[in-house]
């Protein structure tokens, strides 16, 4: 099931070289707010390279638009986080699409680490919208069981955006403005940069 609009930004940092790491954001529009950020705190460190995308994991389209961007450049990590689209999707489907792609993903040579879902919030960002609050923590318990059964780190920006301030979040109850987006980054950045042990 498509959404009303469908949407996907990426972009490939320094193609031609290969003296660092390279590392892949998988995602929706949070990664999609924070990507920039973290390319500029892992400057002279990694190649930072993102795909983020509104379709969903029950999309065929999706789970070819993912391997296919992931098999163009050698990857040392993906960081994965795309839980916030396909509210029609149950949480078992939801896992067994997630796991078949990252196990469409993995190589010997490949680490994955696994993000839990940012909260959603009702318009104003008073109140937790209880509905996708449902389904964000089912998601989220799905990758957790991932993230156990295959050994993967977690990189748990659910509890990030909670502590995120309210000026800091779009009035839309969903999204982040610059500084809450910056906060993120913060976290995406030291997980990928533990993974390498630096």
């Amino acid at each position: 099931m498509k959404e009303q609009f469908e949407w996907i930004h990426s972009w490939s940092d320094n193609t031609n070289n290969s003296d660092l790491p390279r590392v892949l954001l998988v995602g929706d529009s949070i990664t999609n707010s924070y990507q920039e950020s973290v390319r500029e705190l892992l400057r002279g460190e990694f190649y930072v390279d993102y795909i983020a995308t509104s379709y969903a994991i029950d999309s065929p389209f999706f789970n070819k638009l993912i391997k296919g961007f992931a098999e163009d450049n050698t990857y040392a990590l993906i960081h994965f986080n795309h839980g916030l689209h396909g509210a029609h999707i149950s949480k078992h489907d939801y896992l067994v699409g997630i796991e078949k792609l990252l196990n469409d993903l993995k190589t010997d040579k490949l680490q994955i680490i696994l993000t839990p879902s940012t909260i959603v919030k009702e318009k104003g960002n008073q109140k937790i919208d209880e509905s996708w609050d449902k389904i964000v923590n089912e998601r989220n318990d799905a990758i957790l069981a991932l993230a156990k059964k295959y050994d993967y780190p977690v990189d748990d920006l659910y509890v990030a955006s909670k502590g995120i301030a309210q000026e800091y979040r779009n009035e839309d109850g969903i999204h982040y403005l610059p500084e809450g987006a910056k906060i993120l980054a913060q976290k995406v950045a030291e997980s990928i940069r533990r993974a390498f042990n630096r």
